[in-house]
């Protein structure tokens, strides 16, 4: 009954939102799609204090990376998600116990990696729900891509820095530590729009069967795909954990794998055909 006589007071505005990620929800639910389910839980954009004219942009490739920058910015999760990326594997490696195992300090920085690349991709999620505005741009399919990836870099450059800034205070090696996270964000960044721009799960193909009902096949290699190179791309770093602490070797080597694998998932990426072409 109380649920009734509020109904009158919901206006347009909140019933548009809630309808928006009802509709999200279910069709993440529906197509074993979880860039839907983070269109749902997004939420609405916060409202420009005040109008912006990207004076500085002067190219194609500048105004994929000023929306994209702008997106994020004007998130209400995403800067949130940002913060808690660099702090989960702080919080992990000072917890009494789950420190001393490297295992477990490995998967916080994972848990952590996976955040900010989920954060800063969500702009490549909503233009891959929209491959239109990507053709707005006089630019390739592999320029957006590159055009794209400079956000995510950025983001989880950043993250990375600050979390192993955080985790190497007291040790003496606060800037190999530093250097270390830093290395790592290539493999996020390249993570994060394989996550995005990753293809439909095919159900125009086999089908089996489980307690969910009918899925098509393979699907679960769909839903990793994103995940799988951050988590690859930093086996280097649960090698300097094993070991006890970054070397400049180790840290030379975490920057080569990282930039290597992100380089491949670019040029992956850049000759997928776009969607909708």
């Amino acid at each position: 009954m109380q649920a009734d006589r509020g109904l009158g007071r919901l206006d347009a505005g909140r019933l548009l939102a809630g309808g928006t990620t009802a509709r999200y929800a279910g069709g993440s639910l529906l197509s074993l799609d979880t860039r839907e389910l983070g269109r749902a839980l997004a939420g609405r954009d916060r409202p420009p204090r005040r109008s912006r004219r990207f004076s500085r942009v002067r190219a194609p490739w500048q105004a994929v990376v000023a929306t994209d920058l702008a997106v994020l910015a004007r998130g209400r999760w995403q800067l949130g998600q940002l913060a808690v990326a660099a702090a989960v594997p702080v919080v992990v490696a000072r917890t009494e116990g789950l420190g001393a195992l490297p295992p477990a300090v490995w998967a916080g920085c994972l848990l952590g990696g996976g955040l900010a690349a989920t954060a800063a991709g969500r702009a490549a999620r909503e233009a891959h729900g929209a491959p239109e505005l990507d053709r707005l741009f006089a630019l390739s399919a592999a320029a957006v891509v590159r055009s794209r990836a400079v956000v995510p870099l950025v983001a989880t450059a950043l993250v990375g820095t600050l979390s192993g800034l955080l985790l190497g205070v007291g040790t003496g090696l606060v800037g190999t530590w530093a250097l270390l996270g830093l290395a790592a964000a290539p493999a996020w960044a390249a993570a994060s729009l394989r996550g995005a721009l990753r293809p439909d799960p095919d159900w125009s193909g086999p089908v089996v069967s489980t307690p969910m009902g009918v899925l098509p096949a393979g699907v679960g290699a769909t839903l990793v795909q994103g995940v799988d190179v951050g988590v690859v791309g930093s086996l280097p770093l649960l090698a300097v954990l094993v070991t006890g602490g970054p070397t400049p070797l180790l840290v030379a080597v975490q920057a080569g794998w990282a930039l290597l694998l992100a380089a491949a998932v670019l040029v992956q990426l850049g000759r997928r055909r776009s969607p909708g072409s």
